[in-house]
């Protein structure tokens, strides 16, 4: 079971869903082979998404030689 779903609506226009919630911005574009599977094409403006990193990532601390 996945979190993630394609909804078409009636008027056939299909949204990104991830975890019943719309991925506000998100566009799907298609669908391509990627190796031996089929791989949906959303893409996404990056000035309707942000960056983000879980707070229990510990940077690699920088050595210089």
């Amino acid at each position: 079971m996945t979190n993630i779903e394609l909804r078409r609506d009636n008027k056939g226009k299909v949204d990104l869903f991830v975890s019943g919630v719309p991925a506000l911005g998100a566009q799907f574009n298609g669908i391509n082979q990627f190796g031996d599977k089929q791989c949906a094409v959303i893409l996404v403006p990056l000035d309707q998404l942000s960056f983000g990193e879980q707070s229990t990532v510990v940077p690699f601390p920088v050595v210089v030689r």
